[in-house]
């Protein structure tokens, strides 16, 4: 048994030895400071009468038959300064094993671990673009809620309201439908201005004439494809504005119940002042599609806030001033997204990046089929 303990100890030591600590086993066990001048001689040390003395590969063994006393020399090893902390090793039956003791100094100077934001290469790019989509998500709903209030304050309140929800019911849908109007004219757009910019890092364009051919080239491909998204847009948003306006009564009875009939009048009025606004409501996402392929994103955030106020001031001189009842609040939603597109167009054309002279060319089918075939796999 006593030939185990000292194989373990003498173990340990070696261990610590190699490791570059500093670790005294005095008699009695107990751990020991750096200076290692306290003597002990309570009790039996588990190395029996001999015990060590270890920094670094520096080993002084002392024999000492009842008292261990340090020598001059240790004192001197021990007064140099320590590169890690002590270690102490404890005897068995006081908690015996290594722990690890860190200096003042060391916890003062020690790396405090920070979340950095925007630490990273493309964070602010990143940021950039989600912080104006998420805003512009948030714009509609909240005046839809404005909207919603001004219609329970109708004298008719309650079938006004209940005739809303089954038309937003319906009119959602072409908004779910074609949104993917936004995708691909998108990636259209982003894919021919690569091309350009792939065609300017060429080592032989070095004169600014071909340079300037090049890029003028390639906002006149880029005008091309976003006009005729907005072509595509705008025919199919006039089909479903006229399939709207003329199967409405079909189109409600089919969503409501026998619960909702009294609210089906309100319903027909709403839906087909609303669906007026399709054709826009299309358009509108062809052009949303052509910033952010130029990687522009606070413009139609621009568009997003004319609609969201001209949505509640309609609705308010409509409603109240006009009294033309629940009706009078789709036809103040289709009126402002008729205004924000109109806002959003004319931004387009100074920028340079749409030519009103392409919008009277029919797009060819190769491009419709680019824009358009995607949808069935995205809606």
């Amino acid at each position: 048994m006593g030939n185990s303990k000292q194989l373990l100890a003498a173990s340990l030591g070696a261990l610590i030895s190699l490791a570059g600590g500093f670790v005294q086993l005095p008699a009695c066990g107990r751990i020991a400071g750096p200076l290692a001048k306290k003597t002990c001689s309570t009790g039996p040390s588990i190395l029996g009468p001999r015990s060590y003395t270890l920094q670094g590969s520096h080993v002084t063994h002392l024999r000492r038959r009842n008292q261990l006393q340090a020598t001059p020399e240790d004192l001197a090893d021990a007064q140099r300064p320590l590169a890690r902390p002590p270690l102490a090793v404890d005897a068995p039956g006081e908690g015996a094993g290594l722990s690890v003791a860190a200096t003042p100094e060391e916890d003062s100077v020690a790396p405090k671990k920070r979340w950095k934001i925007f630490s990273r290469e493309h964070d602010t790019e990143i940021a950039s673009m989600a912080i104006p989509s998420y805003t512009a998500v948030l714009l509609d709903p909240i005046a839809t809620l404005i909207d919603v209030t001004f219609i329970g304050r109708l004298p008719e309140s309650t079938l006004s309201l209940a005739g809303v929800g089954i038309s937003n019911t319906i009119l959602n849908y072409f908004s779910f439908l074609f949104f993917f109007m936004v995708v691909t004219t998108t990636t259209t757009v982003a894919q021919a201005l690569a091309k350009t910019s792939s065609t300017l890092s060429n080592a032989s364009m070095q004169s600014d004439e071909d340079r300037g051919n090049v890029t003028r080239a390639g906002q006149a491909e880029g005008s091309r494809i976003i006009a005729g998204s907005i072509l595509c847009s705008l025919v199919m948003g006039i089909a479903s504005a006229s399939l709207s306006w003329i199967f409405a009564p079909q189109l409600v009875a089919l969503i409501g119940s026998s619960r909702s009939a009294d609210a089906a009048s309100f319903a027909i009025a709403y839906m087909r002042n609303k669906c007026l606004g399709i054709p826009a409501m299309l358009v509108f996402f062809s052009v949303i599609g052509a910033f952010r392929g130029y990687r522009d994103l606070k413009t139609p955030l621009i568009g997003n806030v004319f609609s969201a106020i001209a949505k509640v001031a309609f609705g308010y001189v409509f409603l109240f001033q006009l009294g033309l009842g629940v009706g009078g609040a789709g036809l103040a939603d289709a009126l402002a997204r008729y205004l924000s597109l109109s806002v959003l167009i004319s931004l387009l054309v100074r920028s340079g990046r749409l030519r009103l002279r392409d919008l009277l060319e029919v797009p060819s089918s190769n491009l419709v089929a680019e824009l358009v075939t995607p949808g069935g796999a995205l809606t």
